[in-house]
């Protein structure tokens, strides 16, 4: 072909083409072709499509029986703040004074909450308080407890620490509680032959671990199998020291209170599941929050308008990819390590997972390269099956949510990113669609 030949081909098809992209634009689609395709290749690429995205508060989750104990609260920068405080009871232990054996008095030494270390996110460095409290009344065992219930606590603490946290080097956390709380429990292994566990339940009812008001540091992980309220006592003639442990439960009534606060106040102001706010009143930055039921919902209303184009037979393949916003890996320790696509209907309710054309539920693996000059991070995903679905009517266009995989999300995580919306400034979420024509 010749050059003269080949330029006004190529201006005959702007002319023909921008009356066609203005067309679209003008609706809920804005279409951009790559004109440098080879001239005989019958697949187009599309990389413009309008995404409408918003953060999402899903219904409340499930924290009941975890066993982990979250407690503590930390900063992460334009993330917000999330706080957390964990309740819990606890058991008769294995055995009583009386099954020591011993022909000599036993005498009371003092009590303390042993947590067990299991986890962290956050500033371990700084100083911190954590308090533990007892309940006003015995919390009901048949009902399943979220991140957004709570329970009424006695005012006064039993025990309270202020520490730094050093969950690498050490294997628990001692507060040390009062006496006359540690004088009950003494009482109940002196007579554990004839108490039952109802007993421990009327005497305790149960505890409720919290941190500081001023707490922005870490959050700690407990293990719920690995801690106790311990009575400490030794024998009186031959000063014999003894530890008895009143184990915590991992029961409906282990469970954590999450909450977490915005920097952005329209965030703050879901307080109703199923609600949504625009990313554009987010700074053009979606939400997953793990733990608090934070995600980001997507819409792409310009799919069904694909089939308006000339010459348009199928779409072939279509790939997403939406970059997280932390500018490196240290920078948010908690970030989900892959994400996944719910379908939801028009009252945003969760009605399954997306699928690929292998049938399998549509995930993305977090990605990033250390090496590079610039450090970007992401997750792809792939919409064929959805753009497909919709295009052929199998399917209505009604969005899908942007969420952490599904059984991961169950109150013992805070695992959290924040992402580019389409209109962000530099990290936007870009839509690749490649279809054939006939």
């Amino acid at each position: 072909m010749n050059k003269f030949l080949k330029y006004s081909l190529r201006l005959y098809l702007g002319i023909a083409m921008s009356s066609f992209f203005w067309a679209c634009t003008s609706g809920d689609m804005s279409i951009d072709f790559d004109l440098n395709q080879p001239e005989n290749n019958s697949v187009v690429f599309i990389d413009t499509m309008k995404i409408q995205t918003s953060v999402l508060k899903t219904d409340s989750i499930s924290t009941s029986a975890t066993g982990s104990m979250l407690v503590g609260a930390f900063y992460e920068g334009t993330f917000g703040s999330t706080r957390s405080e964990s309740y819990f009871q606890i058991a008769l232990p294995s055995q009583n004074i009386n099954g020591l054996a011993l022909n000599e008095k036993e005498i009371y030494d003092s009590v303390a909450l042993v947590l067990d270390y299991s986890g962290y996110t956050g500033d371990t460095t700084q100083q911190q308080v954590i308090s533990a409290y007892q309940l006003k009344s015995i919390p009901l065992t048949s009902r399943t407890y979220y991140n957004t219930s709570s329970l009424a606590s006695e005012s006064t603490p039993l025990g309270s620490t202020t520490f730094r946290a050093r969950p690498t080097k050490d294997s628990t956390l001692n507060i040390r509680f009062s006496d006359d709380f540690g004088l009950k429990l003494f009482e109940v292994l002196n007579g554990i032959a004839t108490f039952e566990m109802d007993e421990v339940t009327r005497r305790v009812k149960g505890l409720v671990v919290k941190p500081g008001e001023s707490n922005v540091t870490s959050l700690l992980n407990f293990s719920v199998t690995g801690s106790s309220v311990r009575v400490y006592t030794h024998s009186e003639k031959t000063l014999t020291k003894h530890t008895f442990d009143f184990a915590a439960i991992t029961n409906a009534v282990q469970f954590n209170h999450l909450t977490y606060s915005s920097i952005f106040e329209p965030v703050n102001q879901l307080k109703k599941p199923l609600t949504q706010v625009s990313t554009d009143l987010s700074n053009k930055q979606g939400l997953i929050k793990a733990g608090v039921g934070l995600y980001t919902k997507f819409n792409i209303p310009g799919i069904r308008q694909l089939t308006e184009i000339n010459k348009f037979r199928n779409v072939s393949r279509v790939e997403m990819r939406v970059y997280a916003l932390h500018k490196n890996v240290k920078e948010s320790l908690n970030v989900p390590q892959s994400l996944s696509l719910l379908k939801l209907n028009l009252s945003n309710q969760i009605e399954g997972a997306v699928y690929n054309v292998a049938g399998g539920a549509v995930t993305g693996a977090y990605t990033y390269d250390a090496s590079a000059l610039t450090f970007t991070s992401f997750y792809t995903f792939d919409l064929t099956q959805y753009y497909n679905d919709i295009i052929t009517g199998k399917e209505a266009n009604k969005g899908f949510l942007l969420t952490v995989p599904s059984g991961s999300d169950t109150g013992n995580t805070t695992s959290s990113v924040m992402i580019g919306a389409q209109n962000h400034p530099t990290l936007p979420i870009e839509i690749k669609v490649y279809y054939t024509t006939n």
